[in-house]
């Protein structure tokens, strides 16, 4: 059956078949044909690395950029897509200078993810240990610190039944984030009928921000102490991204979103209140094992499906270092910031996540909010404000879980005493 999907995953396919690579290389002669009469026609070569880029010809399509912009063709968006283009290109050089012979014609086996019981994990230990060295870990008992009665699909359904949502759904060959797109659009009441029932939705709600959607929901929401010291909530009011998280998840049996990396460098956190997950994570350092297709965007999609795959295609993925777990009621899971994840819904599931900042990946959240600034104005803001002298980034050792409200309010009264520089 055909899958809706997005422009950008429509154009990926056309630009993949046979006829859309003809017609490119077509374009691309007749472009190289007209720099030989103006070698310095910066437009031209604007166009050609346009097309390039089309045919993943990454390296041709870089070369060409910088020329254009050499000829003077410069703006914010060449400098965006140049970045683009840089990842992609350091990606498939660092894959070519790896040594084949180390590879393995199967996959590794996954390490189990660390767990630690909440009442024995101190704020300090977390950070040092897990924050800075960015170590994913399984928090038992954390969903107990955050809610005095835990919700249940009952309880949403009550609240936010007749609220709007627009879904989501898995198609293979998407070029979106977690090759995820835009499904239908119903209540929340209505979808939660649908994935109890005995035809289950394929469809999923995720990401669904409370803040934004919901705050109802989060008049009783304690945040735990290890990420109560988000910097987001530092920023003034309407700034991108501070009223973004929690966010709600609710998936059927056998739904799923593949492999994929957080926005913007950012951390990330999951309650599980309902069912169980399965994850998949892989550390920073295997990225370019995992085959990234930057296309347009900042963020990759991942060339690999872990559901079947194929080491004869992409053969560094022996390389890589995966880590799994199942997330099942009760347990809090932190996810550091660049690592790659696949996440299997093993049972009907309701879950709530929030990513968040703090000294661990605040140098990385302001590199890669510079580059969102060249083509986002609420960037480029967000990023002034983490860049002046004065932001207060330091963090509390003896930090305690907060109520939803007094996370939400800045500054403390208590900054004074903050002692993680």
């Amino acid at each position: 059956m055909s899958q809706t999907c997005s422009a950008r995953t429509m154009i990926k396919r056309i630009s993949r078949s046979e006829e859309g690579k003809e017609f490119l290389s077509q374009r691309v002669a007749q472009i190289q044909q007209v720099l030989l009469d103006n070698p310095d026609n910066g437009l031209a070569h604007a166009s050609l690395s346009s097309f390039f880029h089309k045919l993943e010809k990454s390296k041709d399509a870089l070369k060409h950029l910088n020329k254009a912009q050499k000829c003077g063709i410069l703006s914010n968006e060449f400098l965006w897509k140049e970045e683009i283009l840089r990842r992609q290109v350091q990606s498939e050089e660092t894959r070519d200078m790896t040594d084949l012979s180390k590879c393995y014609q199967r996959m590794p086996d996954s390490k189990q993810v660390e767990r630690r019981a909440a009442a024995d994990l101190s704020v300090s230990e977390f950070f040092f240990k897990y924050c800075l060295r960015q170590v994913p870990l399984v928090i038992t008992g954390g969903v107990d610190i955050m809610l005095q009665e835990r919700w249940t699909l009952d309880l949403i359904k009550q609240v936010a039944g007749l609220k709007q949502v627009c879904l989501k759904h898995l198609v293979n060959d998407s070029m979106q984030w977690a090759r995820l797109e835009q499904s239908t659009c119903t209540t929340v009441g209505k979808f939660i009928d649908s994935v109890c029932g005995q035809n289950a939705s394929c469809d999923y709600l995720f990401d669904w921000s409370l803040p934004l959607h919901c705050p109802e929901l989060l008049s009783q929401l304690v945040i735990p102490k290890y990420f109560a010291g988000d910097f987001l909530q530092r920023v003034a009011p309407g700034s991108l991204y501070r009223d973004s998280w929690p966010s709600l998840f609710i998936a059927a049996n056998g739904v799923n979103s593949e492999l994929h990396i957080d926005t913007f460098g950012s951390n990330f956190w999951m309650a599980m209140l309902q069912g169980k997950k399965r994850w998949t994570l892989f550390s920073p350092a295997d990225k370019n094992f995992l085959y990234p297709d930057y296309d347009d965007s900042l963020d990759p999609v991942f060339q690999v499906d872990l559901r079947n795959p194929d080491l004869s295609a992409f053969p560094l993925l022996s390389l890589t270092h995966p880590q799994q777990c199942v997330l099942e009621p009760g347990d809090l899971l932190f996810v550091p910031s660049g690592c790659a994840h696949r996440v299997e819904n093993l049972t009907l599931s309701l879950a709530i996540s929030a990513n968040f900042v703090d000294l661990s990946n605040f140098p990385l959240v302001k590199k890669e909010l510079h580059y969102r600034s060249l083509v986002d104005p609420n960037a480029q803001e967000l990023l002034h404000q983490f860049d002046d002298l004065n932001f207060p980034s330091k963090m509390f050792s003896k930090q305690t879980d907060l109520s939803w409200e007094r996370f939400k309010k800045w500054p403390r009264h208590d900054y004074n005493v903050y002692d993680i520089t």
